[in-house]
């Protein structure tokens, strides 16, 4: 096509838009309207409850919206998960938290069913294969390391489920020492630059091996894992009696080899780190050397054996060796006292945000409903803004330089729970979805999470409303605190929930503290709600 032609065709092109464009449309704005009664009005409000002050129109008043506190839970699941935790990482905010791990293992190959683990074998070293796929605080901070033996399976018996079997469930509040052995096995120090063992590229993490250092508990450990005990009974072979080595018997070793329990060794110099290792890719490996039998002065070739620990059985078809549990301490003793108003989100089990609406918030939202005895409310959305510390209400009073570290290290999501520990969310926020409204993204720009908590909000205005005293008009707020019998009757679930972690990332290193409730102290930007409803009437 020439240029001319091609500019005659846009030509064509734009007149007929311009043509268009002239028409005037008639539209009837009375089309439906007789589906809608006669006597029917409904009315679009908007009402905010920001830095303590409720305004809606010209109205405006005093009215403080939540008070919030710090919550610590120690009921939250961490056991049976691919990640496994260990170090030690202060904080002058967040306090001091300490990790570790028991794990159960399995033998990665069969021995040789008559030689065993050979003819008088020697003992070299065992190394621990750490798969570091994160971490968080400072890596230059060496740290030392205890190795326990699991002597006891008695703990896979304290969570029988109704039918009787094993429910391995345990929390990061268990406590491995009645199970374990009382001297270690094992010490070792990581990171230890000197020895090659650093945390490397995270992006393409590799396995770090840590040659363990003996204790004066080794050998024993060791004659037993590798049946020296009983070599002049036969004849001098490291023998495997029992065939705990052998593939399909995985059970009975779990039952001889119960496992380890790996934490830090006491307090740590400096900041220190807490890391994460991917359980599937982490081991143990035994390191030996036999003998010739006709010459035991002459030293074979060097053996090993791999001991794998937590396989998923989602992932890996085993039959034992599935049980890991991480442990974690949080101690604030030595944290410096946080200033009024400034609230923690935690992850690791750490401090959540309890936030619980007030009496006078809850009057108000059931004066909402009360407004007309027919009329009707609906809630067209109710976002909640929690603000980051350093924030403001005024983006234009926020300082670039003071809130960039803030944000990257904040998370880039939370969740609201009615039930932390145990992961349930508000109505609203529903775990595992992509199609919810409820949001909770960071806005960068803000510095605050965005939450849609419309229906909790609607929940908790139909219970105020439901819920009066004998006047008919102020709420029977016995009913909305903690311990109202009958229990049943107890609403205290309608006005409190808790900031924290995205559910999927509840073991997340990220952390930040928030502005909490708006009865004063530092806080320059107090959680806020924006309400928008329609009354019917």
């Amino acid at each position: 096509m020439t240029n001319y032609k091609l500019s005659s065709l846009l030509c064509a092109i734009l007149c007929m838009v311009l043509l268009g464009v002239g028409c005037t449309t008639e539209v009837d704005y009375t089309q439906g309207e007789e589906f809608v009664p006669s006597n029917q009005k409904m009315e679009l409000k908007r009402r905010t409850y920001k830095g303590g002050v409720m305004r809606e129109g010209d109205r405006e008043e005093s009215l403080a919206m939540v008070a919030t506190r710090n919550f610590l839970t120690d009921s939250l699941r961490s056991s049976n998960l691919d990640y496994a935790y260990l170090g030690t990482e202060l904080s002058d905010t967040f306090g001091t938290r300490s990790a570790g791990f028991m794990t159960q293992m399995l033998f990665s190959m069969s021995l040789h069913k008559d030689r065993g683990w050979g003819y008088r074998p020697i003992f070299d070293s065992m190394c621990l294969g750490l798969y570091i796929s994160d971490y968080h605080g400072d890596t230059t901070v060496k740290q030392r390391f205890e190795v326990y033996e699991i002597t006891s399976n008695n703990y896979l018996e304290l969570g029988l489920n109704r039918d009787g079997e094993n429910d391995t469930t345990f929390y990061i509040n268990f406590d491995p020492t009645p199970y374990i052995g009382a001297e270690p096995i094992f010490e070792f120090t990581f990171p230890n630059q000197e020895r090659g063992v650093y945390v490397g590229d995270i992006e393409k993490p590799k396995i770090r091996p840590v040659r363990l250092e003996n204790t004066s508990a080794t050998m024993e450990y060791i004659r037993r894992l590798m049946f020296l005990n009983d070599l002049e009974a036969n004849n001098g072979f490291a023998y495997d009696k029992d065939s705990l080595y052998v593939n399909g018997n995985e059970k009975a070793f779990v039952e001889q080899v119960k496992g380890l329990y790996i934490k830090p060794k006491g307090g740590v110099t400096g900041r220190g780190a807490v890391y994460s290792t991917k359980l599937s890719e982490s081991a143990m490996y035994l390191y030996a050397r036999g003998r010739y039998e006709e010459d035991p002065t002459i030293i074979r070739d060097t053996t090993y054996m791999l001991y794998n620990f937590y396989l998923n059985p989602s992932t890996f078809d085993v039959d034992a060796g599935n049980v890991s549990v991480s442990t974690i301490k949080h101690d604030m003793s030595k944290v410096i006292t946080l200033p009024e108003g400034i609230n923690l989100v935690d992850g690791m089990g750490g401090y959540v945000t309890e936030v619980e609406f007030t009496d006078e918030m809850i009057q108000s939202l059931a004066d909402i409903a009360l407004t007309n005895k027919n009329s009707v409310v609906s809630v067209n959305q109710a976002l909640l803004k929690v603000y980051l510390d350093g924030s403001d209400y005024d983006p234009a009073l926020i300082s670039p330089l003071e809130i960039t570290p803030v944000l990257n290290s904040a998370m880039p999501s939370v969740g609201l729970y009615t039930d932390y520990g145990e992961g349930i969310g508000i109505v609203d926020y529903i775990i595992g979805s992509s199609s919810s409204t409820y949001d909770g993204l960071l806005n960068r720009s803000l510095a605050c999470y965005n939450m849609d908590i419309s229906t909790f909000v609607q929940s908790l205005m139909f219970a105020a409303a439901d819920n009066l005293m004998e006047d008919g008009k102020t709420v029977d707020f016995a009913k909305f605190k903690e311990g109202y019998e009958p229990k049943d009757e107890c609403l205290v679930d309608y006005r409190r929930l808790y900031i924290g972690p995205e559910a999927a990332v509840k073991f997340g290193f990220n952390r930040q503290a928030i502005y909490g409730g708006d009865a004063g102290g530092a806080a320059k930007a107090p959680i806020s709600l924006e309400l928008t409803y329609t009354i019917v009437d």
